[in-house]
């Protein structure tokens, strides 16, 4: 019984965690000196948190929930056979478009620049192929082993299986529900929609109705759910503020949290208090043949009432955009993306076709993963790696056009535009940044 109490409780915090990390300074919008009214900021603190743990509220924090990792056995301290020949499971979901290989392509390149032994294994999107190459990662005694999951909580299992095997797992690209993971390494999802959906806002007139689509990958996807209610979330209130509304970020979450689930339960919402409404929406599977193929269908339907579509991920938004412009649409709607920011897509944002995009860089996500691991082989991390969050995030920030010329990264090596190197924290500095605001976007 105390093993199910301590995993249900382990489970609500893992999915209650993200990590919004910032640059440092700023006054959250949701705090009392922005609002002026702390007692509203508290009654919808309250009420965001009581809607959670929640798909689509992926990487909101709870910091009240955020506790002590120390006593979870991880199979720490990380004592490879061979400290110059690392041996690395790492089993990803696919290979199915550019930003999967870019992951399996610089997982290989840092294994090469370490000396280390990698086997890479690809799931195609099956559980049990997944759950199998773990079997065979601890039947083979790998050093350490890197799981990008198929399934957010029943990988867990196999997870622990490997753990009680005395082998450490790290997550990579989505938080894994209950799994005693060191960390997972990604971006923050909800945080990278909020940044662009305040800067969406930004694009509109206060008094300018705005009627959306929506491109999403698959409902009931945490990364594709999160993204785009964290889009909204910023668009809610950075509609607010141009409307003069007093509102908290909390309030904003919270109000777009009920737009969302409006969506999934009829497919559409109209906001009269914030003018936005959603007239349609489609799954596009992440691909740029799939958000061709929904934005045509959505023209067809709504089209001469558009003047936003959300792309989910880039590729989306940009057969989003090849629909709008076989409309002849472009000088009507915009396309904002919330991820992945490869340089094609960029030079999208640079050339006015995509309104913004946000950073979701799976070639630094794999680096900045084999960097972890040479970190605890060779003793030079600067972090207790007993106590990191479920959720290691890179900064979240919109990709836009007042910025797009300073990210861009002229190295033909980087596939995405510039990213700032990851910063590791532990839970009591995670909850510490938190409690003094640094860890929203800058924007």
């Amino acid at each position: 019984m105390k093993k199910k109490q301590i995993l249900a409780l382990f489970l609500v915090v893992v999915m209650a965690a993200g990590l919004f990390i910032g640059c440092g300074g700023n006054t959250p919008e949701g705090s009392a000196e922005s609002s002026g009214d702390a007692a509203a900021e508290t009654d919808y603190a309250k009420e965001l948190y009581s809607m959670m743990p929640d798909t689509c509220l992926s990487g909101v924090f709870d910091p009240n929930a955020l506790e002590d990792r120390t006593n979870i056995n991880k199979a720490l301290p990380f004592k490879p056979k061979d400290p110059k020949n690392v041996v690395i499971g790492w089993t990803e979901i696919t290979q199915s478009d550019p930003w999967f290989v870019s992951v399996g392509d610089a997982a290989k390149e840092r294994c090469a620049e370490y000396g280390y032994t990698l086997n890479f294994d690809v799931a195609d999107g099956d559980l049990q192929k997944q759950s199998a190459h773990i079997d065979s990662y601890i039947a083979r005694g790998v050093d350490i082993i890197v799981v990008d999951p198929t399934d957010v909580v029943g990988i867990a299992a196999d997870i622990q299986r490997a753990v009680d095997a005395g082998i450490p797992v790290i997550g990579f690209g989505s938080e894994i529900y209950g799994a005693p993971v060191i960390t997972t390494i990604t971006a923050n999802t909800f945080e990278d929609g909020y940044a662009v959906g305040k800067y969406t806002a930004t694009q509109y007139g206060a008094d300018e109705q705005i009627n959306l689509g929506i491109v999403i990958g698959m409902m009931g996807n945490s990364t594709a759910e999160s993204r785009v209610n964290g889009l909204l979330s910023g668009l809610v209130y950075g509609r607010a503020q141009a409307m003069g509304k007093e509102i908290t970020r909390e309030q904003a979450i919270v109000d777009a949290t009920k737009l969302f689930k409006s969506v999934v339960k009829s497919g559409k919402f109209d906001s009269n208090e914030y003018k936005i409404a959603c007239l349609n929406w489609g799954e596009g599977g992440w691909t740029y043949e799939g958000g061709l193929a929904v934005g045509e269908t959505m023209l067809s339907a709504v089209g001469d009432q558009l003047n936003l579509i959300i792309g989910e991920n880039d590729f989306q938004g940009a057969g989003a955009y090849k629909a709008v412009e076989n409309y002849g649409l472009t000088d009507k709607i915009k396309i904002a993306c919330i991820g992945n920011g490869m340089k094609a897509e960029v030079t999208m944002v640079k050339n006015g076709q995509l309104l913004a995009t946000s950073t979701h860089s799976g070639q630094h996500f794999a680096y900045s993963t084999i960097d972890m691991i040479h970190d605890l082989v060779e003793g030079t991390n600067t972090y207790n790696e007993n106590n990191l969050p479920m959720l290691t995030a890179f900064d979240s920030f919109a990709i836009k056009k007042e910025n797009v010329d300073q990210v861009w990264d002229p190295d033909p090596k980087n596939l995405y535009h510039k990213v700032p190197a990851l910063q590791i924290r532990t839970v009591s500095e995670l909850k510490k940044a938190i409690e003094n605001g640094t860890y929203y976007a800058a924007d």
